[in-house]
């Protein structure tokens, strides 16, 4: 028999077991419900993360055929561009920041006499000529900077240079673009050898035209020199006709056929110029007759020298405008004090009986070399326009001045100044262009054509006024010097009246 002492012990033992079995039962049944509720949770989880994926996957796909669409635009487009590249008729390149050409058409590999192969990874330089490959690289460093500006270079200038080294014009169009983060230049470049051609023909013609005008300019004054001339030509011939219309000659003939009323008998003629008293007045009237006859002489021949001298002044005028029509293109040594009384005899005639008063600041004797004809025509010109612009003054107030002098030792100045109506501010910058006038009945090609003469002998024409009523002044300057000139050029005060 167990002892109850043992029994009891036992049974404890049991009873521990037993507690121990079910905490571990429930442990194991709180492990199992956390891991049915980790597993719902994982498929939970899964679930939403397989839809995510399903969702990513479907994004994936859309953004993937949007993909394939862009590139195959992309690439529809850049083939469409490539083709428009080689198609275009304008020579074009891409170039990169170091100035390398990255892509070109044709027609730039066919102007420069390359082909495409030998230009692609070559310099921009190369195809510029050697004067202006120098300073290039940092001109196109700067171009760069500026980002996304156009600029279209000056003709003037600007010249390519052939694979065989000849050169000939270019316009050049550049544009900058951001190309996948890099920046490059985009230049465009056209042949100006055709259009250089009709511009230098244009410029030939606007110089015939030039010389036309300024030829027209010098005929009008001639013809209104020879005009004026020709009238006072009139007036002579009408005076000499006058007398010789009123002339004595009538009583010189009545006395005649009373003479030979006497008869061939000499006793007769005697006693008839013996006569006294009444019939004395025979004598006298033959002496009247004698007198009125040289005083008739005298004025007939009087007018026939001015008749011989205004003759010679039409002579004169032609001779001149002669001289400076053959004299063209020529440059020549010139003194100044005959060739501005000529241009001053050509341009200034009197205006309604009115002196023009021709204050005059130069050496009369210097000497300068330059083309006569030009020099001419813009002289011709500026005086013209200077009488004209007098035309609203006081018949006791027109003047006109003259002033030469030297600026540095190449550069000579000619100012010709008026106290004429003068010209508004407002005018001063298109006084020069081809058909722009302030005068009634003008033409507005005069001061074009001298602006233009000016350019060509290498010099300026400009404009001075201030306003309306306050006259104008003229300045040319000229790339030349005085050959001679005074210490002190004095002014020499004078007037003109043809």
């Amino acid at each position: 028999m167990i002892p109850r002492h043992r029994a009891s012990h036992d049974f404890q033992l049991l009873t521990d077991k037993v507690r121990q079995l079910e905490n571990e039962v429930r442990k194991k049944r709180e492990a199992e419900m956390r891991i049915l509720a980790l597993n719902s949770e994982l498929e939970s989880r899964v679930k939403s993360r397989t839809m995510e994926l399903e969702q990513s996957y479907q994004e994936i796909r859309h953004t993937a055929r949007e993909l394939e669409s862009a590139i195959g635009q992309r690439e529809r487009a850049e083939a469409y561009l490539k083709q428009l590249l080689r198609a275009s008729p304008v020579g074009i390149c891409v170039i990169n920041q170091s100035g390398i050409i990255e892509e070109l058409n044709e027609t730039l590999a066919i102007l420069f006499g390359y082909t495409e192969c030998e230009l692609i990874g070559e310099c921009v330089e190369l195809l510029l000529t050697e004067r202006h490959r120098q300073g290039h690289p940092e001109l196109r460093r700067g171009f760069v900077a500026t980002g996304g500006v156009r600029v279209t270079l000056t003709p003037e200038g600007v010249r390519g240079r052939r694979k065989d080294g000849s050169e000939f014009p270019v316009l050049i169009s550049l544009s900058s673009a951001v190309l996948q983060g890099d920046a490059i230049t985009i230049a465009a470049v056209f042949d100006r050898t055709e259009h250089q051609e009709i511009e230098d023909a244009r410029r030939q013609t606007e110089r015939q035209l030039a010389h036309a005008s300024g030829m027209a300019e010098v005929a009008t004054g001639v013809l209104h020199n020879i005009g004026n001339t020709i009238n006072s030509i009139n007036i002579c011939a009408e005076t000499a006709r006058t007398g010789l219309r009123s002339s004595t000659l009538e009583l010189l003939e009545r006395f005649v056929a009373l003479l030979e009323s006497q008869g061939g008998d000499a006793s007769a003629l005697q006693r008839f110029l013996a006569l006294e008293g009444p019939d004395l007045k025979v004598a006298k009237s033959l002496s009247i007759v004698t007198n009125q006859l040289k005083q008739e002489r005298s004025t007939v021949c009087t007018e026939l020298q001015s008749l011989q001298a205004h003759l010679r002044q039409v002579i004169t005028i032609i001779s001149s405008q002669q001289e400076f029509a053959h004299s063209m293109g020529a440059i020549e040594e010139i003194q100044l004090g005959p060739f501005l009384d000529k241009a001053i005899y050509l341009s200034i005639p009197s205006m309604n009986g009115a002196p023009i008063q021709v204050r005059r600041a130069y050496d009369g004797k210097a000497r300068v070399l330059t083309d006569p004809h030009k020099l001419m025509t813009i002289l011709v010109n500026l005086l013209s326009n200077a009488r004209h612009a007098l035309a609203a003054r006081s018949t006791d107030d027109r003047t006109i001045g003259i002033e030469i002098f030297s600026v540095c030792e190449d550069r000579l100045v000619f100012c010709i100044t008026d106290n004429g109506r003068g010209i508004e501010r407002g005018l001063l910058d298109r006084i020069f262009q081809h058909g722009f006038t302030t005068r009634a009945g003008g033409e507005g090609f005069g001061l074009h054509v001298s602006a233009t003469a000016a350019i060509e002998l290498g010099g300026t024409l400009t404009a001075e006024s201030d306003g309306e009523g306050s006259g104008a002044r003229f300045t040319l300057t000229l790339p030349t010097r005085l050959l001679t000139a005074a210490t002190e050029p004095a002014e020499h005060p004078g007037s003109w009246n043809a």
